[in-house]
């Protein structure tokens, strides 16, 4: 998915067209941005095991997309970037501002476990929703143990529980143009 260049997002359609997504708080994770709100870590936990967060990507000079990651507070030091993931389109667009390079994916929290243990070593932390409104942090290793499977996980009971109740009844707001 990518910015028109405007608020709107796009996603590469089945039949190679693209659809355009309005900038929202729908696109996400409400779960997450909830948890960030309360400060709740196991909440925060739990939406990244069960839901999707809102991850920049950067395209590589062969074409490839790839996790963003962005310089850390310390640039210069053994562990010189952090991992920014945010809980919506609007929080992730409040963040990049400005920045030409605004393609985006949404992936299951637990997706990112692979990427963090790879790079552990060069990550500083991982900072949700770095522009607010309630920005929190965590070091790899926490986010990491938080992403590990927990006794009453249940991916049918927390799709049961979001809003709405079904997957069926979800929908994105649609640019449209």
């Amino acid at each position: 998915m990518t910015d028109s260049g405007d608020d709107r997002r796009r996603a590469d359609g089945d039949a190679g067209g693209e659809i355009l997504i309005d900038r929202t708080t729908e696109v996400g994770s409400a779960a997450l941005a909830a948890a960030l709100a309360a400060k709740d870590v196991a909440a925060i936990g739990q939406a990244l095991r069960h839901d999707y967060v809102v991850v920049p990507q950067i395209r590589t000079p062969e074409g490839e997309l790839q996790v963003r990651v962005f310089e850390s507070e310390h640039p210069d030091g053994p562990t010189p970037y952090e991992l920014c993931l945010f809980s919506s389109t609007e929080t992730l667009a409040a963040y990049l501002a400005d920045n030409p390079d605004r393609e985006f994916a949404l992936q299951r929290g637990q997706s990112l476990a692979p990427f963090l243990e790879q790079y552990r070593t060069v990550i500083e932390r991982v900072v949700f929703d770095p522009a607010g409104p309630h920005p929190m942090m965590a070091i790899v290793d926490d986010v990491l143990q938080s992403l590990q499977p927990q006794p009453g996980d249940d991916d049918v009971a927390w799709v049961a529980s979001a809003p709405g109740g079904s997957l069926e009844e979800a929908t994105l707001p649609l640019d449209p143009r």
